[in-house]
């Protein structure tokens, strides 16, 4: 499930992407993220690494250290793909 997601829903709507969520706990991870997000405007990377970190520790229930998680970083910049 997405949120937020850009999509069009079975209404023709089209959504602006700012998180997206996949997996076994995806409802979870898309509730705990509409809370931080909600009327927010876009966070800065750090930020938002730190949003979707602070999303697996609340879904999972577990902390991590830096040594367990990798973050790969995606850019559009230059890319005739725009969102």
């Amino acid at each position: 499930m997405n949120s937020n997601h850009a999509a069009s829903d079975r209404t023709s709507a089209h959504l602006g992407a700012q998180a997206a969520t996949a997996g076994a706990k995806d409802q979870e991870a898309v509730n705990f993220l509409e809370k931080k997000v909600k009327g927010a405007a876009p966070l800065p990377y750090a930020e938002a690494v730190q949003l979707a970190i602070g999303a697996l520790q609340n879904v999972l229930s577990e902390d991590f250290k830096a040594a367990d998680i990798e973050v790969p970083r995606r850019s559009c910049a230059g890319s005739a793909h725009r969102h």
